[in-house]
């Protein structure tokens, strides 16, 4: 790879990104992704405008602690009723492990450091003939050492 970016994870964008390929490693967790966004701001960033990366990897390395959590919803009617509620819910290391195997072709919309850890949020479609736009959503958040993103080129500038 050509680029090499650490721990500058503020420095790109997300919201575009879709995961390729996860897997779980002994250092950690790698996600290859595609439609990742470099930022001006990134240390290997020679275009000095936000452009696409070609098909990237991001290691997150040194994971101490992870948990996992199925966001909850709320669902009103046309009249602003609620009609259903569904709380967040904690997953179980099985649990977290099947849908980070199921990731492929979900959306990596998300990608935040605090005090925490490393934030990721991940979303599913589960469009169908009645509900074209449903989606599940879960929200990562490890301890990590260090996050590695690497990709060989760049392609498009971002058009707004």
């Amino acid at each position: 790879m050509s680029y090499c970016s650490v721990d500058e994870i503020e420095q790109f964008s997300f919201e575009d990104c879709r995961i390729l390929k996860m897997q779980q490693t002994a250092e950690g967790f790698q996600f290859q992704v595609e439609a990742l966004i470099v930022r001006p701001q990134n240390s290997q960033n020679t275009q000095f405008t936000e452009s696409y990366a070609d098909i990237a990897t991001l290691k997150v390395l040194g994971v101490e602690e992870v948990s996992a959590v199925k966001e909850g919803y709320r669902y009103y009617d046309a009249d602003d009723r609620l009609i259903e509620e569904v709380p967040d819910t904690l997953l179980t290391s099985e649990q977290m492990g099947q849908m980070l195997k199921e990731s492929a072709g979900a959306y990596l919309f998300e990608v935040r450091k605090d005090s925490q850890g490393l934030h990721m949020r991940i979303e599913f479609s589960d469009s169908s003939d009645q509900d074209p736009l449903a989606s599940t959503t879960y929200e990562i958040v490890m301890k990590q050492k260090e996050v590695v993103v690497t990709w060989g080129k760049y392609l498009n500038r971002v058009q707004r």
